[in-house]
């Protein structure tokens, strides 16, 4: 019946989300900001749909879309989502390689990473063999591309936790099985270098290779 096709519909919809932000492995790089942008915008709309269905406690909608595995269809897309956000967000961020800790700010008696771009130390310099150095361009984080799969993936949790409010146990149980806040704190870490990224994004902390390509 217009049910099945309902359903047909989502979870196409959801499997061509997936192939445009995710990919096999999960960490590498499909589309730029720029190139996702209509995408995110029209999966942003679905999810947003899926909640509305669900507010107010609407606990047929809550049932229907668990008991036709929507709601691990869509928490499953929002856990591989975070996965695929949280390596670009580590990787956005400096490490002991790039540049020893202890030159990291000390916010609130502890040590906060930094984000590559604002840091001293290049990201990743494009190097064939027999390049020189001095002709190196850096290639810089794609901040926007991380900033739009974030909206996304809060409107799925906002999705997600509108599907079990009321509460509903049995859903509870299909989105933690999912695991889509396992890298909350990543997240956090980036989210808390990003907010004070402003104190450290002078011409003090860029090469002069870093300020002439920024």
């Amino acid at each position: 019946g217009n049910g099945d096709n309902f359903l047909k519909v989502a979870r196409k919809k959801l499997r061509e989300y997936s192939r445009i932000f995710l990919t096999k492995k999960g960490a590498e790089r499909s589309k730029s900001a720029s190139e996702l942008k209509v995408y995110a915008e029209e999966v942003m709309d679905l999810l947003r749909f899926f909640s509305l269905l669900c507010e107010g406690h609407n606990g047929h909608s809550q049932e229907y879309l668990g008991r036709n595995n929507l709601v691990s269809d869509i928490a499953t897309f929002v856990s591989d989502l975070g996965k695929l956000l949280a390596i670009e967000m580590r990787t956005a961020m400096m490490t002991e390689e790039d540049l020893p800790s202890k030159f990291y700010p000390t916010i609130l008696d502890r040590k906060r990473p930094m984000i590559k771009w604002i840091s001293p130390i290049p990201y990743k310099p494009d190097v064939d063999q027999g390049i020189n150095r001095g002709s190196v361009r850096y290639q810089f984080i794609d901040l926007e591309r991380i900033k739009l799969l974030s909206r996304v993936m809060t409107a799925g949790l906002e999705a997600l936790s509108e599907f079990c409010q009321g509460p509903r146990p049995n859903i509870q149980l299909i989105i933690a099985r999912a695991g889509p806040t396992k890298d909350f704190s990543t997240f956090f870490n980036f989210f808390g270098a990003f907010h004070f990224a402003g104190e450290y994004a002078g011409d003090i902390f860029r090469t002069d290779k870093q300020r002439k390509d920024y």
